[in-house]
């Protein structure tokens, strides 16, 4: 997510698909940490400029990369640059005719945002080669609003042809040879005024959206034959804010919400535990008869930060040595250049503000004076966890879940 005014030149923030790492971008170069435990992995600076847009392909060395204003050489604001983090080498460079407004990626797709215009991309399995496969034609989209699947065939979102609707579209898979092989559904109208964030599960089936009012955030459910449908309504708050992240957990039974207020806030999808999860849900009339208008947040959280300053998610983590019942931890991401992480109670009995604890709060933002001294990269011992020596992330192979 684009930041402005963020510290030390901060420009965006973003999460790889299953919130293990993320990945900023600054006016001086890029860096990419893990999340837990907190671990910077690399930081590289470069002369002459920085980068408006990072984003990692799942739990890779590869990024995708956009210059700023002014880029370093090589690099531009209307160009995307796949880049090995190991080796420090481009792998190829992709020349798009106007700016570009954002980039969103999974290990096989790449999206990018232009102003009226979604490009999208194949990755191959080993960052071989990269195809054109189509464009599509939206509306203005100056901040770059998309959503991507993290994983099954890939699935995005973007804002529509009009005022309020939102383009589904999703690959056809191998069959559909050719190019044009993605399919398109059209949600209109999906908000009364315009699209400003969005976000799908982990398998597609699943789409939050919410619009530039921010009092509601909507879920759909994307696996229907025509239209998606709308499946709830959850209302953030009754005065207007700007959300700007969205996410759900990995079951799909949670949503976070992030806006400028600088608050957080949780919603179940599932209210009964004796209910199949809602991406289960494969009739209409099941459907219909889920929705449920404004149903509210069950907890919340006030991390301090007004502005344009949030991105989030929610990370499943196993208990001891992978053993024992799974909980969902909430990461927060700030312009003030903080990663902070929340616990959740795993009991619905306990009171709201029992239910989310600061577990940590790790400073990100490299700083002008550990660039001068480190240059492009920091050692283990320079890390925030100098006890903690991470494993090298793969050149290019995803890591098996």
């Amino acid at each position: 997510m684009k930041v402005d005014n963020g510290q030390d030149g901060l420009a965006a923030v973003s999460f790889n698909d299953d919130l293990s790492c993320f990945v900023c971008a600054t006016d001086r170069g890029f860096g990419v940490y893990s999340t837990m435990p907190f671990h910077r992995f690399s930081w590289r600076s470069f002369e002459g400029g920085g980068f408006s847009c990072a984003e990692m392909f799942g739990q890779t060395n590869v990024l995708a990369l956009v210059g700023g204003r002014p880029s370093p050489a090589g690099f531009s604001a209307s160009s995307v640059v796949l880049w090995d983090d190991m080796t420090g080498t481009r792998l190829f460079h992709i020349q798009l005719p106007s700016p570009i407004n954002a980039i969103y990626c999974r290990i096989d797709t790449l999206s990018v945002l232009l102003d009226g215009k979604l490009v999208l991309y194949r990755i191959s399995p080993d960052f071989s080669s990269v195809q054109y496969e189509q464009t599509i034609d939206t509306l203005v989209n100056p901040d770059g609003v998309c959503a991507i699947s993290p994983k099954g065939e890939p699935v995005v979102a973007c804002p529509g042809p009009s005022l309020g609707s939102i383009w589904v579209v999703e690959r056809r898979g191998e069959a559909a040879a050719g190019r044009g092989r993605w399919g398109t559904k059209l949600i209109d109208p999906a908000h009364h005024k315009q699209v400003s964030c969005l976000a799908f599960n982990r398998d597609g089936s699943l789409l939050a959206s919410a619009s530039k009012k921010g009092t509601l955030v909507r879920v759909w459910a994307t696996s229907q034959t025509h239209a998606p449908m709308l499946l709830k309504e959850l209302r953030r708050g009754t005065l207007d804010a700007d959300i700007l992240s969205l996410s759900f957990c990995a079951k799909s039974e949670l949503v976070s919400c992030a806006s400028d207020s600088g608050t957080m806030h949780l919603f179940a999808i599932n209210d009964s535990g004796d209910e199949a999860p809602a991406s289960s849900y494969g009739f209409a009339a099941h459907l219909l008869s889920k929705v449920q208008a404004g149903q509210r947040g069950f907890a919340r959280l006030d991390v301090g930060t007004q502005g344009k300053a949030l991105v989030g998610g929610l990370r499943t983590v196993l208990g001891e040595g992978g053993a024992g019942a799974a909980s969902v931890v909430v990461l927060v991401a700030t312009a003030q250049g903080y990663l902070h992480c929340y616990s959740t109670s795993n009991s619905r009995e306990d009171a709201e503000e029992d239910r989310l604890k600061l577990q940590a709060r790790n400073y990100f933002v490299v700083t002008a004076d550990e660039v001068l001294e480190h240059g492009e990269g920091l050692s283990d011992s320079d890390s925030e966890d100098s006890d903690h020596q991470p494993q090298p992330r793969p050149a290019k192979d995803p890591i098996a879940e």
